[in-house]
């Protein structure tokens, strides 16, 4: 990365590639964006951008606001709501407390990860960079079903995760927020928010358990064919 790109990215939080794949980014939303972010998406021919937030987490000045002024990026909301329940009370989450979280989400999140799965097949020579408000449980699910699609390996992925809790460490001062509403310390939120290496494996197992498996997930919560699947696939993989 160029000191250029360092600059240019530094409001992008938790921003990269999906593995596998050069035409689908992961981001968060954030509410610090600026008019360089945008410049430094259409350097990476972004054309979409896909917001997993709910209306009342969407506030003016964010990433919202700056692509729908641009116009030349379109800007879709799958909006995810009602997943949190009694995780939101929760002081220091467990392995097993996120493992539930993250099943709460792909129940709630369902329709939604399935709009863009549906987007991703029927749409041509697009750039799509998604994201929900930190980049990481959100937008987790969705980056693992994207891995799963694209035959990404579960090491990569497991490593995808890892890289999500040093991008939020590293950029801890956008959260400032979150841990003053709930009276914590910045030390103390950040390891709120931290996965443990254990937590991968755990929600793969409990997947098993409960869908059978992720594939199945797929197919049968979110109605994706296999026919379907293999065209994502065959659209967003990345061959050296």
């Amino acid at each position: 990365m160029t000191a250029d790109q360092h600059i240019n990215t530094a409001s992008l939080v938790n921003f990269r590639n999906i593995a596998g794949s050069l035409s689908l980014y992961r981001t968060a939303h954030v509410h610090v964006y600026r008019k360089e972010d945008i410049e430094f998406l259409k350097e990476k021919k972004i054309t979409c951008v896909v917001d997993f937030r709910n209306s009342e987490e969407i506030q003016k000045q964010d990433l919202f606001e700056l692509v729908k002024s641009d116009h030349e990026m379109k800007y879709i909301n799958f909006p995810i709501a009602g997943y949190q329940g009694a995780f939101r009370d929760i002081h220091s989450p467990s392995t097993q407390d996120y493992v539930h979280y993250a099943l709460r989400i792909m129940t709630h999140g369902a329709q939604a990860f399935k709009k863009f799965l549906n987007l991703l097949e029927v749409s041509e020579n697009e750039r799509f960079v998604f994201g929900c408000h930190a980049g990481k449980d959100r937008t987790g699910i969705m980056s693992i079903l994207i891995h799963n699609i694209l035959g990404v390996s579960n090491e990569v992925t497991y490593q995808d995760f890892m890289t999500t809790n040093e991008e939020l460490q590293n950029h801890a001062h956008h959260f400032e927020n979150n841990w003053t509403k709930r009276k914590m310390s910045k030390e103390e939120y950040l390891q709120r928010i931290r996965l443990e290496e254990t937590y991968f494996d755990a929600l793969m197992l409990e997947i098993n358990r409960r869908y059978g498996s992720l594939e199945l997930y797929i197919s049968n919560t979110l109605n994706i064919s296999n026919d379907s699947r293999a065209i994502i696939a065959k659209k967003y993989t990345h061959h050296d």
